[in-house]
């Protein structure tokens, strides 16, 4: 293919070039400003797929695939297992499993998991974006809830720039007792652990975390009456 010098012509392979690298309108974008846009709707994407499995319950979607499980023991939280409903896995034996704490889903045989959108765009063969509007439209307009979502981010981030705060004005009060620093530690690895299991699923509520948040509060308030 021959490149072009120049950033406005275009050859007739359709491929554009400019600041010696080429660009092709099949991805959606030619200029940076385009590529930019592009990147954001991406994340907005990903927004809206973590959003769609936040407020979709995999347990109603299996009644309404008429997806049977045998329940089972499991400390790791995968107590159901069902063979594969997915038409392009013939699995003779269950290896399909649901784990209702993470609300996921899991096939140990040909890989597939997830939440609710994932679930609905392996059914349906459809785009995982496609499958979250689809989703979403359950609970309201699209824009209410990438609206609730942007609130929801903020808020989030909002308590945990004051626990943080809070940590910080904590150990600096008492930045004279040998048991503060220790005391901190102990209170901040507890939000520590729900974050860590909550984030990687994409599980957290706020209400929960402002919950938790407060409690937290009372304990470094219970810690500096009782050494003054």
């Amino acid at each position: 293919m021959r490149e072009l010098q120049c950033d406005t012509e275009s050859d007739s392979d359709g491929e554009f070039v400019g600041q010696n690298r080429i660009i092709s309108p099949s991805v959606g974008w030619q200029t940076e400003v385009e590529f930019s846009q592009y990147r954001k709707n991406k994340d907005v994407d990903k927004k809206i797929i973590k959003l769609a499995n936040e407020k979709n319950s995999l347990q109603e979607l299996f009644k309404q695939f008429h997806v049977k499980f045998t329940e089972i023991y499991s400390p790791s939280g995968w107590t159901h297992k069902a063979c594969c409903p997915f038409k392009d896995h013939r699995d003779s034996s269950p290896s399909f499993g649901y784990n209702p704490q993470l609300n996921r889903f899991n096939c140990f045989g040909c890989q597939k998991n997830g939440g609710a959108t994932q679930f609905i765009s392996y059914m349906e063969n459809i785009p995982q974006i496609e499958a979250a509007k689809k989703l979403l439209k359950n609970h309201g307009s699209l824009q209410d809830s990438i609206i609730e979502l942007e609130n929801y981010k903020d808020k989030t981030d909002d308590l945990l720039i004051e626990f943080s705060s809070l940590i910080r004005n904590f150990i600096i009060e008492h930045k004279n007792n040998p048991n503060a620093q220790q005391f901190a530690e102990s209170v901040t690895w507890s939000l520590d652990v729900y974050l860590s299991k909550n984030v990687m699923c994409g599980s957290i509520v706020v209400d929960n975390l402002e919950a938790r948040i407060f409690k937290l509060k009372q304990h470094l308030n219970s810690f500096g009456k009782s050494n003054e």
